[in-house]
């Protein structure tokens, strides 16, 4: 029974299931973000709970959607398509850094 469970693919997709919850993954930092933020900020009771739900359930699903959506892409064998996805996704990921790190600086400045 062991060996039939095994030969199959199956093991492999709980494999990574179970390291992908048990590893950190990029949107812990934005997980303890928002948490830090929650707590800071007085909002009505349907809007916390709205914020929650995104936070522990829509940003890990996030994740591993542009895991899935990479995957695909690594797929292509035409590398220029892959060269100019990967440059976009760059630019955004980058544009997304610098624009909450300018958030967070500029909220530090007027507190001063």
């Amino acid at each position: 029974m062991i060996n039939e469970f095994f030969a199959t693919d199956v093991w492999k997709y709980l494999l990574g299931a179970i390291l992908g919850t048990m590893l950190p993954s990029p949107a812990d930092p934005i997980h303890f973000y928002i948490q830090n933020w929650l707590y800071k900020h007085k909002l009505k009771r349907w809007q916390f709970e709205a914020v929650q739900i995104f936070d522990w359930y829509f940003l890990d699903a996030l994740w591993y959607g542009l895991l899935t959506i990479l995957a695909i892409l690594l797929a292509i064998d035409d590398t220029t398509q892959i060269n100019k996805i990967v440059i976009m996704l760059t630019v955004l990921g980058v544009g997304a850094l610098v624009s909450i790190v300018w958030r967070f600086l500029s909220k530090e400045k007027h507190k001063k």
